[in-house]
Order: C-alpha cells, then structure tokens, then sequence
C-alpha cells in the first residue's frame, strides 16, 4: 500500500494520510467517517503521530483507526480537526518559505537545508522534505489551506509552483 493512499477500516471509515483537507472536508467528499493521520518527520523512525476524526466518526472508527496505528508501534494524538493538522502544515510552510528565499536569491538551497538543520535540530533541512513528499504535495497541502483560510499567509510561492510544475513534467 503507498502510505499517502486511504485505507478503508473494516468499521467502514476511511484513514487518509493529511493532504491539508480537513476530515471534516474529506468526510464530506468520500460520503464516509473520515479519520486523518498527520504526516511524520520520518516514517522510519516515527515514534508518534497526531490523528483528527470527522464528526461522522464514531467512537469505535476512532478506537479501530488509533489501535491499527498503535499496532504500529506509534504513539497516537488525537488532535482537533482543522485543515492541515500540525506537522503537515509546518512543514509545507518551512518549505514554502525555503523555496522562496532560493527562488530570491538569499541562499542556496544546500545553505538553507543546512542552516534549519543546525539551527533548529531538524533531522532534515526543509528542500530535503519538499523533494522527499513531492513538491506538487507540498502545493497541494498549501494550496487547500489557503483556500480554506483565504488570508494569502499560506500562498504558494512562485518556486514552490515552478518546482511542482517541473516535478509534474518530469514524472
């Protein structure tokens, strides 16, 4: 299964990997109890990962999806739900803003990924995760959070958008 593709729980509700939709929005779509897992630093190494549930969930989809995940061996935190959970959103952020200041010539990209990893502890510098969930991911996520806000703070920069788009053709 690819981690990013829904799984149907055999409550019948759906996990979906975060996209930056809320479950509520996702519920909505899928006609189906939506339960959202945020993505992780590394999936590797993860030792825990935040979850939100559409209010069509029922106890018992919440207690089947947390269960599967603690399977898992992760710690799992229900948050509450809005668009883009806490991770998801961060991330598509930093690498955003990182695109954004390569794009304008600040620093490169190699001394931007190395500055937020000693600056911050990161395990990877934010070019890093844009390459490895995809740039046209990382505009979607930031896309959908900045329909649903409609405030212009998660507006994709135009390298974010050129790097999707050339990601796009390359595929």
């Amino acid at each position: 299964m690819h981690a990013d593709a829904p799984t149907r729980l055999p409550s019948g509700a759906i996990m979906a990997r975060c996209d930056g939709r809320s479950a509520a929005a996702l519920a909505y779509e899928l006609g189906s109890p939506v339960v959202v897992i945020d993505r992780c630093m590394d999936d590797a190494t993860a030792t825990g990962v935040a979850i939100a549930a559409s209010d069509n969930c029922g106890p018992s989809d919440l207690s089947e999806a947390i269960g599967l995940l603690q399977a898992c061996g992760l710690d799992v935190y229900p948050i509450a739900d809005v668009p883009g959970l806490v991770l998801t959103r961060t991330i598509a952020m930093l690498a955003n803003l990182a695109l954004d200041a390569v794009g304008r010539y600040v620093a490169s990209a190699a001394d931007v990924d190395i500055a937020m990893k000693l600056g911050t502890g990161y395990p990877m510098g934010p070019l890093e995760w844009c390459d490895r969930w995809g740039a046209r991911t990382v505009l979607r996520i930031l896309d959908e959070l900045s329909d649903y806000y409609r405030d212009g703070h998660y507006r994709a920069s135009p390298a974010l958008r050129r790097r999707a788009f050339a990601e796009r053709l390359t595929r």
